[in-house]
């Protein structure tokens, strides 16, 4: 049998059967696709961090630098996998990005303004300030920023609802892992206990894909000692800042009273409002408007850090513990990158 391969038998090959041959090509394109798709690493929810900016300011986020850059600069810790930002520009839409994304267990800090009520010739509020506003409607998604660790309790009637404090939490979260000479609990002075981090660092990577071979594994341990150890020093750093009355401090704690339907009536009362610590005041942060600034500072003034916050968001690492406390690092590079002059470690 003559199967020898000539120019006019491959013509014709071409000519009858090559929409088979495309599509033959086309189908183990999908398939390599489809293959990496499933066997690449996801980001969970507690392995990506967010970041939404309310509407009325502007952010900068090229300035702010890629994931690989703020994990470079210990921002994030090599376990975020994603960055992601959102900016709510639209007045229209915001409630309905953050009624799906809030549902959904996403978010993990927002930027926003504390700027003031408007009120009408009678005094009366008529709309309220960016954060009392976003407040009113999504306290439930924040975390209560009271440095002393007081319980903040919100009462609807007969009900009552106690607010996770984001210092409690990340105290008690430290103290699982640094002790002093005596064995006793200290987060500031203690020294890492490294067994106790790589067996909780072995038993939270066992389905990552990440981790296959013993010698990744060593390799991911060291670099948790390390996570440990960046996390204590921001929010001992972070602590110490929102606690310093000494009026030069980067950063403090506002106090906001929010306004909530306290007797369970349905309806909100000019005298019903909730005191609670909500938000980081960063508009101390010398360098702040490299990132972040507001177009109008609401007394003439243009592109300023004016009353700009940030809130932490309950998200979706509340089901990843370990995960639930980068927004003190990243709080921490922020002051410590536009704040040089102000960033004393303590």
């Amino acid at each position: 049998m003559d199967a020898k391969i000539t120019k006019k038998r491959l013509g014709l090959l071409l000519s009858y059967d090559w929409i088979k041959i495309v599509g033959i090509c086309l189908a183990a394109v999908m398939l390599w696709i489809l293959l990496f798709t499933m066997i690449a690493t996801r980001a969970s929810s507690g392995q990506t961090f967010e970041i939404y900016t309310y509407t009325g300011l502007n952010f900068y986020k090229d300035e702010l630098g890629t994931l690989e850059s703020l994990q470079k600069n210990n921002a994030l810790s090599n376990d975020i996998l994603d960055l992601s930002t959102y900016d709510l520009t639209d007045d229209t839409y915001k409630n309905t990005i953050l009624q799906a994304h809030f549902s959904a267990g996403q978010g993990d800090v927002m930027f926003i303004a504390d700027t003031q009520d408007s009120k009408n010739e009678a005094g009366e509020i008529t709309d309220y300030g960016d954060l009392r506003e976003f407040l009113s409607g999504y306290r439930l998604d924040t975390l209560s920023l009271d440095p002393t660790g007081t319980d903040l309790v919100e009462r609807d009637g007969d009900e009552e609802y106690v607010y996770e404090n984001f210092f409690t939490l990340c105290q008690g979260y430290l103290e699982k892992f640094f002790f002093d000479e005596s064995g006793e609990p200290d987060y500031e002075n203690g020294v890492l206990d490294k067994q106790k981090a790589e067996s909780n660092f072995r038993s939270r990577i066992e389905k990552d894909k990440r981790y296959k071979r013993e010698s990744q594994i060593v390799v991911g341990v060291e670099k948790e000692y390390a996570r440990l150890e960046n996390l204590r020093e921001a929010y001992c750093n972070v602590k110490g800042w929102v606690l310093d009355e000494s009026g030069n401090s980067p950063l403090s704690v506002r106090t906001t009273l929010v306004p909530c339907d306290m007797d369970g009536d349905g309806k909100i009362d000019a005298d019903e409002r909730l005191e609670g610590c909500f938000a980081f005041d960063l508009s101390n942060i010398t360098n702040l408007t490299e990132i972040l600034s507001r177009p109008d500072g609401g007394d003439g003034s243009t592109n300023v850090s004016k009353d700009i916050c940030m809130t932490i968001l309950r998200g979706g690492s509340v089901q990843e513990p370990d995960m639930r406390y980068e927004a003190f690092t990243f709080l921490n590079y922020i002051v410590k990158e536009y704040a040089p002059d102000k960033y004393d470690a303590k």
